[in-house]
C-alpha cells in the first residue's frame, strides 16, 4: 500500500463575493451602479457588480420613479432586488375655474398634458390672457391670468432649479499718494491725508440650475 503519510494540500484558497452580471433595466430610464471589483477585460479595465453592490435608477425627462425609491441591491443569488419603475407624469385637463375671467380654453386643453406640453386661455373681452398652462412633471408650472390691456403687471419668470452665482473680486488699484501742503516751521501743526478703499465684489455670473422656483404673478 503507498504511503500517504505526507501528503498534503498546496496552494491558497480565496473567497470572493458573488458576481451580478446582469444589471437592472428600465425601458424609459437608466441604472447608474457602484461597481465595486475591478477586472480586465480585452487589455480594459472595468467594473464588475458583487454582492451587496448598488444601481440607482434615473429616469428619463417627463417620467419620474413610482412604486419605489429605485434602488436595487445585488444579492447572494447573482441578482438584483429592489423596487421602483420610471412612470411617464401628466397633467390633468385645465378647466375654466383655474383661471378668473376665462371665457373658453384652447383646443389642446380637453386632455391630459404630457410634460413640457402648454396650452392657452381666451378671455372675456376685453380681457387679454397672459400666460400659458405650462405642465412640468406631473404639476403645471405656471397658469395664464386674463388681465385688462390697461393694467400694469410685473411677470417673473417660473424658474426651477437651484440659484447659482460665482463672486469674481476685483482689486481697487492703490491711489497714489496725496500732495501734503508744504510745512510751515514756523508752525508746530501738520496736515494728513488718509485715503481707504474696500475691495470691490461684483458677482460675474448667475446662472439658475434645478431647484428654485419664480412664478408669473399680475399687479
Amino acid at each position: 500500500k503507498k504511503d500517504e503519510s505526507d501528503v498534503k494540500w498546496v496552494g491558497n484558497l480565496e473567497c470572493e463575493r458573488q458576481e451580478c452580471n446582469k444589471k437592472p433595466e428600465d425601458a424609459n430610464g437608466f441604472f447608474e451602479c457602484n461597481g465595486t471589483k475591478l477586472v480586465v477585460s480585452n487589455g480594459t479595465a472595468v467594473t464588475v457588480n458583487v454582492y451587496q453592490d448598488m444601481c440607482r435608477l434615473w429616469c428619463l425627462a417627463g417620467f419620474r420613479v413610482e412604486g419605489g425609491d429605485g434602488i436595487y441591491v445585488c444579492r447572494g443569488d447573482a441578482s438584483f432586488h429592489g423596487s421602483g419603475k420610471c412612470k411617464e407624469t401628466f397633467c390633468n385637463a385645465p378647466s375654466l375655474d383655474m383661471v378668473e375671467g376665462a371665457a373658453a380654453l384652447s383646443v389642446n386643453c380637453s386632455s391630459q398634458l404630457r410634460h413640457a406640453e402648454s396650452c392657452g386661455v381666451r378671455c372675456k373681452e376685453p380681457k387679454v390672457a397672459l400666460g400659458v398652462f405650462n405642465c412640468t412633471y406631473g404639476e403645471y408650472a405656471s397658469i395664464p391670468r386674463c388681465k385688462n390691456p390697461s393694467d400694469s403687471f410685473i411677470r417673473i419668470p417660473y424658474v426651477r432649479g437651484t440659484l447659482r452665482a460665482r463672486l469674481h473680486v476685483v482689486p481697487v488699484p492703490t491711489p497714489a499718494p496725496a500732495v501734503l501742503p508744504p510745512v510751515d516751521e514756523n508752525k508746530n501743526e501738520t496736515t494728513e491725508t488718509t485715503t481707504t478703499q474696500a475691495p470691490l465684489v461684483i458677482p460675474t455670473d448667475n446662472p439658475v440650475g434645478p431647484g428654485l422656483r419664480s412664478r408669473v404673478q399680475a399687479g
